[in-house]
């Protein structure tokens, strides 16, 4: 009998803020008792900082650039798109004729819906509603924060898109599971963690008001002006705030899967599936000069949780190095699957059974700026930009070249690059 697959994505997950990476509070309470049943992968990156680029790179098995994702929404561009759609291998495409019924919670729709024979109730113009609502956004963006919220009101939509409930989309989960008669391959993202948490309920600040120390900090005029418009759309005006809604999001979420990995162990398909938890990309609050987004390929942008649960292989933890690359090639192992066409990923079935996997080093792209990428080993990271310039702030969160030792320098404060650096060529290979 086919194993069933599961990818549940979570958006902006930040390692740092979960007990089972050393966070001081529990927001992962479901989750750790998982992880007791799954491989935890310590050491997983994203290719990418923005959720577009980092699902395509999952259903595709291949970097942001040989796929031509390389910006995310709204800033895809038509260039993306065609090179896009000459990508050969689509692992809901791959998994559909292998006669899987394919079942997208995702709302997002444009691209990432090929290959799926049950998506979220929308139609076409839903889906022109939403890029004409993202191109909205974009204009909300360059107005002066003063506009802003006159703005939003008049329009009725802010710079920063709604999301559904996690408890909505696990609903849909359970009743589309329920529904299935033959195997199926799922893809879900639950957002309750997505800057400023529209999708939970409103909560009142209870500490000073630290927005205008922050604001008097950032150097750039138009980074000001997007960080006014970040503190007006979450309605909280202190970090320490915005870090609690954030961990309620974590909370949240991390309640519904336990929620839905006891329906599936109930339902008795909790057996036969492989379930890939994941983070699609991390998020700053505050750091390297960043609020509120996922800007910059610093780590707290690109560092987040795989778990995977693989039916009859024990649980372990996992420091080898993963990326979302390395998906859909480890789908495609257990379930006795090997596509003809190449794939820049590979299995963590070797690094699973043995200790010793292929990657010795990880790459990841920027897609809120031009040209800016790294390459990142255990003990070094190296960063180039070429354009450090972000979309959504206009301000530059890179130096144009950076290197960390990051075994000694973990947080990527203390610059060491010098001409020549030996992961130049790296990079150099990668980006062709």
């Amino acid at each position: 009998m086919k194993k069933n697959v599961i990818i549940l994505a979570i958006e902006c997950l930040r390692p740092k803020n979960l007990s089972m990476f050393g966070y001081g509070k529990e927001t992962d309470k479901h989750l750790k008792e998982l992880s007791g049943e799954c491989l935890l992968f310590t050491n997983y990156f994203s290719v990418s900082n923005a959720t577009m680029p980092s699902i395509s790179s999952i259903f595709s098995g291949k970097y942001p650039p040989e796929i031509g994702m390389v910006h995310q929404i709204p800033y895809v561009t038509q260039e993306d798109i065609e090179k896009l759609k000459k990508n050969k291998f689509w692992l809901p495409i791959y998994l559909r004729n292998l006669g899987y019924e394919t079942i997208s919670l995702d709302n997002i729709g444009l691209w990432l819906k090929r290959g799926f024979n049950v998506l979220p109730e929308a139609k076409e113009s839903k889906i022109k509603e939403f890029i004409r609502r993202s191109f909205i956004r974009k204009i909300l963006l360059i107005m002066p924060s003063w506009l802003y919220s006159f703005g939003k009101k008049i329009i009725k939509t802010r710079a920063s898109p709604t999301f559904p409930p996690s408890e909505k989309i696990i609903d849909s989960a359970i009743e589309k599971i329920e529904k299935a008669d033959k195997p199926f391959f799922m893809y879900m993202r639950l957002e309750d963690t997505h800057f400023p948490f529209l999708s939970l309920k409103k909560q009142r600040g209870k500490r000073n008001n630290e927005a205008e120390k922050i604001l008097e900090r950032i150097e750039s005029q138009t980074q000001k002006e997007y960080v006014k418009k970040r503190f007006d759309d979450a309605g909280l005006y202190n970090m320490e705030d915005i870090r609690e809604r954030y961990d309620s999001g974590l909370i949240n979420t991390d309640k519904e899967i336990g929620r839905f990995v006891r329906f599936m162990k109930k339902k008795g398909i909790w057996k036969n599936t492989i379930l890939v938890i994941l983070g699609d990309h991390g998020e700053n609050f505050d750091e390297h000069g960043v609020y509120f987004s996922r800007s910059g390929i610093y780590d707290t942008s690109i560092h987040t949780l795989l778990m995977l649960h693989v039916p009859g292989v024990k649980a372990k933890k996992i420091e080898g190095f993963a990326q979302n690359v390395d998906i859909a090639p480890t789908i495609l192992n257990y379930l006795g699957e090997k596509t003809k066409i190449k794939l820049s990923g590979f299995s963590l079935k070797p690094l699973i059974k043995k200790g010793a996997g292929k990657r010795n080093k990880i790459f990841a792209y920027d897609c809120f700026s031009n040209e800016t990428s790294c390459v990142r080993t255990k003990k070094e990271k190296l960063i180039l930009s070429k354009n450090p310039k972000c979309y959504l702030c206009k301000a530059n969160h890179h130096k144009g070249k950076e290197y960390y030792k990051i075994e000694k320098d973990n947080e990527e404060k203390n610059n060491l690059y010098k001409p020549g650096n030996k992961l130049e060529k790296f990079l150099e290979v990668k980006n062709g």
